[in-house]
C-alpha cells in the first residue's frame, strides 16, 4: 500500500482522532519510503476494548503480545519491548499530523524497530536513517 490507500483506508476506521497512532510500516508509507503491507496502531485502551467487542479478532504473537486483527490492521494497546516502554500519550505527543491523522515520528519509529530488532526491522532501520539524512541536508 502505498501513501493514498494507508490515508484511505485508516479514513474508512471513523476512529476517533487522538484515540490512535499510525505507526511502523504505514508511518513509513505515508512519508513515502517504503509500501506496506498492514496498518499497526497504538489505540487507547477504551478504543482497544470497544473494538474488541465489535468483529475484530484477537491474535497473539509468540512473544505473548495481544493484538487486535481486522482485514490490513493490526491494534495494539502498548508497543512494549525490553527498556522501550512508551505510554500511549506519549507517543501520542511523538507524532505528526498527516491528512487529519497522527502517524508517529520517524524517529520513534526508529527507536521502537531499534528495540524489536528483527531482520525486517533492520533493513527499515537503514531506510528510515537514509531518509533522516536527507531531509536534513
Amino acid at each position: 500500500m502505498n501513501a493514498t490507500v494507508v490515508l484511505n483506508h485508516i479514513k474508512s476506521l471513523k476512529f476517533p482522532k487522538n484515540e490512535y497512532i499510525v505507526g511502523s510500516g504505514a508511518a513509513m508509507a505515508v512519508r513515502g519510503i517504503r509500501k506496506t503491507r498492514d496498518i499497526d496502531m497504538v489505540v487507547s485502551p477504551i478504543l482497544f476494548e470497544t473494538c474488541k467487542h465489535n468483529d475484530w479478532k484477537i491474535k497473539t504473537f509468540p512473544n505473548g503480545v495481544e493484538c487486535l486483527h481486522k482485514d490490513v490492521f493490526e491494534l495494539f494497546v502498548s508497543v512494549k519491548h525490553g527498556d522501550y516502554n512508551p505510554s500511549f500519550e506519549y507517543l501520542v505527543q511523538q507524532s505528526d499530523e498527516i491528512d487529519g491523522i497522527l502517524f508517529l515520528k520517524l524517529t520513534e519509529v526508529l527507536k521502537f524497530k531499534q528495540a524489536y530488532g528483527l531482520e525486517k526491522d533492520l533493513r527499515d532501520i537503514e531506510l528510515i536513517q537514509q531518509h533522516l539524512s536527507s531531509i536534513q541536508k
